[in-house]
This record gives structure tokens, sequence and C-alpha cells, in this order.
């Protein structure tokens, strides 16, 4: 499996909305649903972008600890 993911975000163009709409193993696939929900939003009150981001899984510390100064 490979170590990246294809996050597909939304935001408003003229707002503060951002929202995660789906996650890819595959880019072209990630790029084709972002092309999809482009033409889907008639009014362009959105902007729809592709991001590749690593797996955490291998350097996340499951024994992590919070404290205080």
């Amino acid at each position: 499996m490979s170590e990246y993911c294809y996050l597909v975000h939304e935001v408003e163009n003229y707002g503060d909305s951002h929202v995660i709409l789906a996650i890819f193993k595959d880019k072209i696939k990630a790029e084709k649903y972002c092309e999809l929900q482009e033409q889907l939003d008639d009014d362009d009150y959105y902007n729809f972008y592709v991001t590749e981001e690593v797996f955490k899984d291998d350097s996340f510390d499951m024994n992590t600890k919070v404290s205080s100064y």
C-alpha cells in the first residue's frame, strides 16, 4: 500500500467553510472526483482542490503524554 492519500477539499469562495469531502488512495480518482464536484457546483460558490498527505501511522507514538509546565 502507498504511504500517501489524496484529500478532496471543498472551500467557500467568500467564507470560512472548509470540508474534506473524500479521501482516495489514487491521485487520478481524487482529481476526477474534484472535477465532477466542480461541474455540480452551478453557481461557482465553492472551490475544490486535491492535496497529497502522508499517512501518520508510522510517525505517531501511541505512548505520547501531555503534561503542564
